[in-house]
């Protein structure tokens, strides 16, 4: 029996995010995309998203705080983190992809929701040019949350 599902999509203004969100939303679950306020594509994507009749949620900044309230509110049972960078300083990729993945777990230990689904996407491999995803990757695996299922 089909469960429609609370998905939140984080890297949801990049290719596959944007696609992720589609498909979900075109199967019938309740896709909540996270744009962040800076992004240069903020009101294009806010109003593809809203014509598609998916509720997109505009946010300052992800951290521990804002996801577990999501999480929260939203009743959010998946979480899709497909943020990434394929440029910028080392620091930049660094904070893109080890450090907004750390504040999302920690959000995920915060809200203490059980058996919430998190899935982790990286398309950095096939850049060959991040080292900083698979240090996010080992955070994730060494994060020891019991009700993580990865």
């Amino acid at each position: 029996m089909f469960k429609s599902r609370n998905v939140l999509v984080l890297g949801s203004t990049g290719f596959i995010g944007r696609n992720i969100v589609e498909i979900l939303h075109e199967k019938n679950h309740v896709v909540h995309p996270v744009i962040r306020r800076e992004s240069v594509r903020r009101e294009e994507l806010y109003n593809h998203y809203v014509k598609k009749g998916v509720e997109p949620l505009i946010i300052k900044d992800i951290d521990e705080k804002v996801i577990s309230k999501i999480i929260l509110e939203k009743n959010i049972d998946v979480i899709v983190n497909s943020i990434g960078l394929l440029r910028g300083s080392r620091e930049r990729l660094y904070e893109a992809h080890v450090e907004t993945s750390r504040r999302i777990l920690r959000g995920i230990i915060y809200s203490e929701s059980k058996d919430l689904l998190y899935i982790h996407i990286s398309s950095t491999a096939a850049s060959d040019i991040s080292r900083e995803k698979p240090l996010a990757e080992e955070k994730i695996h060494c994060s020891h949350i019991d009700n993580l299922k990865t």
